[in-house]
C-alpha cells in the first residue's frame, strides 16, 4: 500500500463551467496529484483502498495550506477506478482520462479541527495470506 503526492498544473483540462469562475490571470493551476493509490488483490473488499485515498486527501490538503494547490487530480486506470473515484466525488477531466476532485470540497471535509475518523485500527487486524 503506498501512494505519491506531486503538484501539477491543470487548468488545461479543466471543464468550461470552472474556468469561468477563474479569473483571466490565471493561466495554470496548482493542483496536487496522487499517484499509484493501490491495494494489494489479497487485501481488496477490506476497507484499505477507502482508508488510503481518505489518509491521502487529508494530507493533500494539509499540504495546500502551505502550498497552493486547488484541486486533487487522480489518473484512474480502469472502470472500477473510475467507479471507485466517482464514489468520492470525484469529476471527471475532459479529454485527459483524469479526474479530479476541488480543495473546497477537502476544506469541508477535514476543516472541522481535523476530526475525521478513520479506521486504521482495522490494518492490525488484517491477515496476510499464506
Amino acid at each position: 500500500m503506498i501512494y505519491f503526492i506531486y503538484l501539477v498544473l491543470i487548468k488545461p483540462f479543466l471543464p468550461e463551467s470552472i474556468i469561468k469562475k477563474l479569473p483571466p490571470s490565471y493561466k495554470l493551476l496548482p493542483a496536487t496529484l496522487l499517484g499509484r493509490l493501490a491495494v494489494d488483490i489479497n487485501y481488496k473488499g477490506q476497507g484499505v483502498g477507502t482508508n488510503l485515498l481518505m489518509d491521502a486527501l487529508k494530507r493533500s490538503y494539509i499540504n495546500s495550506l502551505q502550498i497552493a494547490s486547488m484541486a486533487v487530480i487522480v489518473d484512474p486506470l480502469d472502470n472500477e477506478a473510475i467507479a471507485f473515484y466517482n464514489h468520492f466525488g470525484f469529476i471527471e477531466l475532459p479529454n485527459s482520462g483524469k479526474m479530479f476532485l476541488p480543495m473546497s470540497q477537502l476544506e469541508q471535509i477535514f476543516n472541522d479541527n481535523f476530526q475525521v475518523k478513520f479506521n486504521f485500527t482495522k490494518y492490525s487486524q488484517l491477515k496476510r495470506p499464506r
